[in-house]
């Protein structure tokens, strides 16, 4: 796991070798662990690497190929390298590095080899013959690369803070503004927060050459199951187990983030028959929240499974302390005060020495986990049979309240307006009128997932895969554990895993009222059943509290500051009216105004960066 930037002229513009250098140290936390630098008048590279597979020099980077036409600087684990590497001529190895098979296989047969990668990866790769370059993501984005392009130039980098030492360009993208506040969007296909700063989109491969224009091309798709595989638990099981076991590759030790929810769990029981060593598994909480939040059941779990657990304590002075690192961490918003204890949890795994981690992200999206879901699911029903819709009926009203019917009502019709658990988080008042109005058209709310292949519980299952939740998700994980130096790694994004799940039946993803029926079903042995909630228990923390207490002042400081009431998105008399009513305790939810302080604080931050 690595961090790299690279810069290829595509016209007569002077390189700046010191100011690329000084622009690359941004990136130096992904890879404490050695960097190398190639200069050359057709490519320009530098490479910060953490040693996990090959921790020799041999494995280091930019690495070039057998015969030397081809160089390349590579983030990420092909974790079906050694497979790989039986179709090349194995005398010629020097290392013990996917890094080294990757650049071969693809000097050998071309970019068609990205189909067979099985991974995680972002990579830039220069032909010097043919004077072209070729830059790829994985399938779901869980490694970064981004990139600034004009007609003396092109920059890749593994992060944005790089590009902007080196452009001096920093203004603020609207669209993806609107896009956080309005979808819960963050970095969404090739959109950044900084305009003219894109990124390379998940499961795409970009071409460009000094007389060709550049062409980006998307080589997977997740709806699209080419597989003969049986819709069964056993195949399930079967993939399940080949991609821990495939994820545990390592040269150090590997670790696992572990809240006691459904997916942690059963990465647990998984990687537990599987490490020779004993298992350290690592687990946040807050301060005067033990009994609601994640440490009481991940302690129990963990004494039952006697594996060792290390716990992070997180409190109103830390995130204060760690606020405006986050954002400049980031390089975005953020929607969650739990982001706080990845980033503690994080460096307390550093400093146990581990340098991988496995973590649950995906679990959810795959096996249709939320609930939402849910009512998409009982819309397939009824789609079936119109008997069912008593059954819809009767979920709609159980909880036997006026708001949560409507609730639910809106969150069918726009489920990016509403968090995982059905609340509607949307103010419209906050914002500036000329914002909104730019915004409140057809074409932004239409959606692009328009393939009538797929049913409704898909259609909702594809929103947050490729729109809103994994994406978000992954690149919270990927810089806060880069930052601490370490390889966060995620096995439910298998794409061969990740795909048949997505193609299973309804019922085997959710099954009289229970989510991720499956997964769930190959661990309910006796001694495991209390482990596995029918439903998904939403992770409790103190941010509608601690907004009203022990962080009102730190929030009220941002929100009556004179760069907030500047701000060309807010209206801040409207804000500071719903500001009011929260702490009257009128108000559901606190997502949109922490959407709007973490908005205002990453700005700022940018701006002085």
């Amino acid at each position: 796991m690595c961090g790299f930037i690279a810069y290829f002229p595509l016209g007569k513009n002077k390189f700046n070798k010191k100011k690329f250098i000084d622009s690359s140290k941004y990136i130096s936390h992904r890879g404490p662990d050695n960097n190398k630098s190639f200069f050359h008048r057709d490519i320009n590279l530098i490479f910060y690497r953490l040693r996990i597979r090959d921790l020799t020099i041999y494995g280091d980077q930019p690495m070039f190929s057998y015969s030397k036409k081809n160089i390349i600087v590579f983030n990420g684990e092909i974790y079906n390298s050694d497979k790989l590497k039986k179709r090349l001529d194995i005398k010629n190895l020097k290392s013990n590095s996917d890094t080294e098979i990757l650049i071969n296989l693809y000097e050998k047969y071309g970019p068609s080899i990205i189909n067979e990668l099985e991974g995680m990866f972002s990579f830039v790769i220069y032909n010097f013959s043919q004077k072209k370059i070729i830059a790829a993501r994985d399938r779901f984005g869980i490694k970064p690369i981004y990139y600034y392009k004009n007609n003396e130039y092109i920059l890749f980098a593994s992060e944005i803070k790089p590009i902007i030492k080196y452009t001096k360009k920093k203004n603020f993208n609207d669209l993806a503004f609107a896009n956080f506040f309005l979808k819960q969007q963050l970095d969404n296909d090739d959109l950044t927060f900084f305009e003219n700063i894109k990124a390379i989109p998940p499961a795409n491969l970009l071409n460009l050459s000094i007389d060709q224009p550049m062409k980006i091309k998307k080589y997977w798709d997740i709806t699209l199951d080419h597989s003969k595989l049986a819709n069964s638990q056993v195949t399930f099981q079967n993939l399940f187990d080949r991609s821990v076991n495939k994820h545990l590759i390592s040269d150090c030790e590997v670790g696992l983030l572990f809240s006691g929810g459904t997916d942690s769990t059963a990465l647990a029981l998984n990687m537990a028959k599987n490490k020779k060593n004993s298992l350290k598994t690592f687990t946040y909480d807050f301060s005067n929240n033990f009994i609601a939040g994640e440490s009481q059941q991940a302690k129990i779990i963990s004494n039952k499974l006697n594996i060792k657990n290390f716990l992070s304590i997180v409190n109103p002075n830390y995130i204060k302390t760690e606020f405006d690192k986050m954002c400049l961490e980031l390089e975005s918003p953020f929607t969650s005060i739990r982001l706080f204890g990845v980033k503690k949890v994080y460096e307390n795994i550093r400093i146990n020495k581990i340098k991988v981690a496995v973590e649950g992200g995906g679990g959810d999206e795959i096996l249709g986990g939320y609930q939402y879901n849910y009512l998409n699911y009982l819309l397939d029903k009824i789609k079936k049979n119109k008997k069912n819709i008593n059954e819809f009926l009767l979920d709609l009203l159980k909880d036997n309240t006026e708001q949560s019917i409507v609730n639910k009502l809106i969150t069918l019709s726009y489920q990016e307006g509403s968090t995982k658990d059905c609340t509607p988080f949307i103010n419209l008042n906050c914002f500036n009128k000329d914002f909104i109005r730019t915004y409140l058209k057809e074409e932004f709310y239409r959606s692009d997932i328009i393939n009538q292949n797929i049913n409704f519980l898909q259609k909702s299952q594809l929103k947050d895969i490729l729109k809103v939740n994994l994406p978000r998700s992954l690149k919270y994980m990927d810089r806060l554990a880069m930052v601490s130096g370490v390889e966060n790694r995620v096995p439910f994004l298998d794409h061969k895993l990740a795909q048949y799940s997505f193609h299973l039946s309804n019922n085997q993803k959710i099954k009289n009222g229970e989510s991720r029926h499956i997964l769930k079903n190959i661990y309910r042995k006796k001694k495991y059943t209390n482990f596995f909630t029918k439903q998904k228990k939403t992770i409790v923390d103190p941010q509608r509290d601690w907004l009203r207490f022990e962080l009102r002042e730190f929030f009220e400081d941002e929100i009556n500051s004179k760069h907030f009431k500047q701000n060309n998105y807010f209206d801040s008399k409207n804000i500071l009216k719903s500001y009011d009513k929260f702490l009257k305790n009128t108000s559901t939810t606190s997502f949109n105004l922490f959407q709007i302080f973490t908005a205002s604080k990453f700005m700022k931050n940018f701006k002085d960066f």
